[in-house]
């Protein structure tokens, strides 16, 4: 009995998840041209372009994944996130996509609260596809 109560927290500890998914790729591609694809690519997948700075190279959008019933009844609204940054390294221009997806929730007195989830399926490939117009893409462990 004593083993079975051992056992339970240190599970917690075992499981992790992972909260973002970073993949990369590089670009025989300007820095600006770069920057101009991957923004296109993202509006035609419907993304809110939260923030983008072309002189920085960094995009950052989310669209919603929930529906309107679910937002409504529970409170609870579903976002998928990306994060581009694009930037020249050793002649190239390397792009570093962040793929993330939260939920946010409010409660009865108006507080809202976000809790980052395991990205979802589709942001994981929305990322992806980003990055393989411009060759081999690779993921990055250990975040």
């Amino acid at each position: 009995m004593k083993l079975r109560f051992l056992l339970l927290p240190m599970g917690f500890f075992v499981v992790g998840c992972v909260t973002q998914r970073t993949f990369v790729a590089t670009s025989d591609q300007e820095r600006n041209q770069v920057f101009d694809n991957i923004q296109s690519f993202i509006a035609q997948k419907n993304y809110n372009v939260m923030d983008a700075n072309k002189g920085a190279g960094f995009i950052r959008a989310q669209k919603s994944t929930s529906n309107a019933a679910l937002r409504v009844l529970s409170n609870v609204e579903s976002f998928d996130q990306i994060q581009a940054t694009i930037f020249q390294q050793g002649g190239k221009t390397s792009v570093r996509v962040q793929a993330s997806s939260f939920q946010d929730s409010t409660n009865n007195f108006g507080v809202r609260n976000r809790n980052t989830t395991v990205p979802s399926e589709s942001i994981t490939r929305d990322a992806q596809e980003i990055l393989a117009q411009f060759g081999q893409v690779s993921e990055v462990k250990g975040n």
